[in-house]
């Protein structure tokens, strides 16, 4: 049986002995990285990168929320396989359960799964709806915050229910961990005013920080619960368990709150543990460079599956065995969800370049715009094919840090380092026009949403959309 065990907006440095103890009890039957990163700050863009293997940016400019109005270029491409589907095909059973609105069938995720229910409208958790406009009204909210009152307790009864012996390729991801912030023990009491929530961390970080400590412990005692279905069923042993975040949280940090923003270490840094079946190589700490991304392939390869598209993460087994490397640099790029800024970078094993700059910028100067385009939209080669002609934008904001160093991102060596930046900026220009390519030559198709209004007044609790 295998296992990908996601826990919405968990940080890698809250995962530890005090606040996971069930969570580091599986490490010390698994490989644990200490240097894993997302490929995005939110989860549409790293779900589409854990589920195939690929950038973000190679699937398409997806990072657009969809309306009732107008639907944008989001979700699953048609032609690009998931590996849900690579495992359907050879013949596993494929489900699942999912507590995150984008890892649904309303964003295409369904491709290759027997079975995802829409567990928000499961009529055992009806009872929510109503809990729901009691603390909406509470808030002084218009609209119904629904979606993160189902929790890994939930998921958990519904995978009892209906999950199937042999060979099975399983998703949970549970939403314990991400905002708004409320003991998750009482979710059904939350009607009452005797529960406090806060919905971002910005106003009380500290008191929001607090919260979430105690929202890690409840989904790790859940995951608990998880493992010991599997102890006692025979299964554990054999199982194949990944479990990751797909992304961190900021409190304040580099004056970052919540996600969604900039690629600072608390946003990208997540945790990443692999339990091989017979737990081969238990209690391994590797600090090598990987990637969400590299899931895929390192599913690929240990079931021999063959995925019809090249794939830009690398298999997990060679690092595990001492065999091979990480990653040289990852690469990152997205826009801020009102898409007036891009933003991203690289990052190695020990440094990072970040990036953003306005995509709209308020001058009416065609020079300006003409700027802005060269390097948002038009990517040419010279004549002899090597050098891009990309314009350094005018308004281009730059940080580069020493993580070794510096792992809290305090000291920017724009200045110091004005060789290295140069050369950074190169190659994230170099690496996202060979990332523009790979859609032309292997996407090119993408799939059109239109959501209802119930779907969108989601995405606004989540704060996904004003």
């Amino acid at each position: 049986m295998i296992y990908l065990y996601i826990m919405d907006a968990l940080r890698a440095d809250h995962v530890n002995a005090e606040l996971t103890p069930n969570i580091m009890s599986l490490a010390r039957d698994s490989v644990r990285f200490s240097n894993a990163v997302s490929q995005a700050t939110w989860s549409l863009l790293s779900m589409l990168s854990m589920m195939t293997g690929l950038y973000p940016t190679a699937i398409g400019n997806f990072g657009e929320l969809p309306d009732a109005v107008k639907p944008r270029r989001v979700g699953l491409p048609l032609n690009l396989e998931p590996i849900s589907s690579a495992f359907q095909k050879e013949g596993f059973h494929t489900a699942a359960y999912s507590a995150n609105i984008f890892f649904t069938p309303t964003y295409g995720m369904d491709r290759g799964y027997d079975l995802m229910p829409q567990v928000y409208d499961l009529p055992e958790l009806a009872e929510r709806a109503n809990i729901s406009r009691t603390v909406s009204k509470r808030l002084g909210r218009q609209r119904e915050l629904l979606l993160p009152l189902i929790t890994s307790k939930d998921l958990n009864a519904i995978r009892r229910k209906n999950e199937v012996p042999g060979k099975t390729f399983n998703v949970i991801w549970a939403m314990d961990t991400h905002d708004p912030f409320y003991d998750r023990n009482k979710v059904d009491q939350l009607h009452t005013d005797d529960i406090e929530i806060l919905e971002n961390s910005q106003e009380t970080p500290e008191k929001a920080q607090t919260m979430y400590r105690e929202m890690v412990r409840y989904t790790d005692t859940q995951f608990s619960e998880f493992i010991d279905d599997l102890k006692q069923n025979g299964t554990y042993e054999d199982s194949f368990i990944v479990l990751c975040a797909d992304h961190g949280e900021s409190f304040g940090e580099n004056e970052q709150f919540g996600h969604t923003r900039y690629i600072f270490e608390q946003q990208i840094n997540v945790p990443l543990i692999v339990k091989l079946p017979g737990n081969a190589h238990a209690g391994t700490v590797s600090d090598e460079l990987v990637a969400l991304m590299d899931i895929v392939p390192t599913l690929a390869d240990y079931y021999d599956l063959d995925l019809k598209q090249p794939l830009h993460g690398k298999s997990l087994l060679p690092v595990i065995k001492d065999e091979g490397r990480g990653h040289d640099y990852l690469f990152f790029y997205d826009q801020t969800l009102d898409r007036s800024h891009a933003h991203g970078g690289i990052r190695t094993r020990d440094k990072k370049y970040m990036f953003w700059y306005p995509r709209h910028p308020s001058s009416d100067s065609k020079l300006i715009q003409m700027l802005i385009k060269g390097w948002t939209q038009v990517y040419k080669w010279r004549d002899n094919g090597q050098d891009l002609l990309t314009p350094k934008p005018p308004f281009l904001t730059e940080k580069l840090y020493n993580l070794a160093e510096d792992p809290h991102e305090a000291h920017n060596l724009i200045r110091e380092q004005s060789a290295l930046t140069r050369e950074m900026r190169q190659l994230a220009e170099t690496t996202h026009c060979e990332l523009l390519s790979y859609f032309t030559e292997h996407i090119r198709q993408v799939r059109l949403v239109n959501t209802s209004q119930k779907v969108e007044q989601r995405l606004r609790d989540l704060g996904y959309l004003e």
